[in-house]
């Protein structure tokens, strides 16, 4: 079941209403699905704010409160977050209402575990894809999926193939594509580059007769 309990009000459609409800410290929003149609409405920017640094993220399920003529709950995932590109303000929402016996695909967030691990040893960790697609029903949506790399050495990476997945959840993208790598630090990478092979160390100089 969701978690996240967020107020929402109907507000009217249009560019102007939407910011003068910003002026009055909410987020506008959408709320679309099959039950609801497509509804107008804004949330709190308080509360908001509060679960995103909470860590409230696309493709989390929560629960809307909507207070349109009555209160009624609706079961909705998080679709779309717009965000002002230099202040990073939330600008718009966007919900998709499902029901709790949905299959959905989102995107989720891939966390890696260990990294300071494979610091201490020398190696540097490139995350090369940090968002998965995913397949799983609405009461199965993991927040994230971690993947752990302290085992990991220079030279060897994983793949979606290797991600631990929670039951029910099918992963959407190519299974031998990397998640993430390890590598040896640049200055090391230019040194190994500079140093001559066994045949060159034992060519005699000049290079000629």
């Amino acid at each position: 079941m969701p978690e996240i309990t967020l107020r929402a009000r109907r507000r009217e459609a249009g560019k102007g209403p939407a910011h003068r409800c910003r002026r009055e410290g909410w987020v506008p929003a959408v709320l679309y699905g099959r039950q609801v149609g497509s509804i107008p409405v804004q949330v709190p920017a308080r509360e908001l704010d509060r679960h995103l640094a909470a860590g409230l993220r696309t493709g989390a399920v929560v629960r809307l409160d909507l207070e349109d003529g009555e209160r009624r709950e609706w079961t909705a995932v998080l679709k779309e977050i717009q965000r002002d590109p230099v202040s990073l303000r939330v600008l718009h929402l966007d919900f998709q209402q499902v029901s709790l016996g949905d299959v959905l695909e989102v995107e989720i967030p891939v966390v890696v575990k260990g990294g300071e691990e494979v610091v201490r040893r020398g190696g540097i960790v490139q995350h090369q894809l940090p968002r998965v697609w995913v397949q799983a029903p609405v009461t199965a949506i993991p927040a994230d999926i971690e993947v752990d790399v302290s085992g990991l050495a220079v030279g060897e990476h994983l793949t979606v193939a290797d991600l631990r997945l929670p039951p029910g959840v099918r992963v959407l993208e190519d299974p031998d594509e990397v998640v993430v790598t390890v590598v040896a630090p640049r200055h090391e990478e230019e040194k190994a580059a500079a140093e001559p092979t066994a045949g060159e160390a034992g060519a005699a100089p000049g290079g000629g007769a």
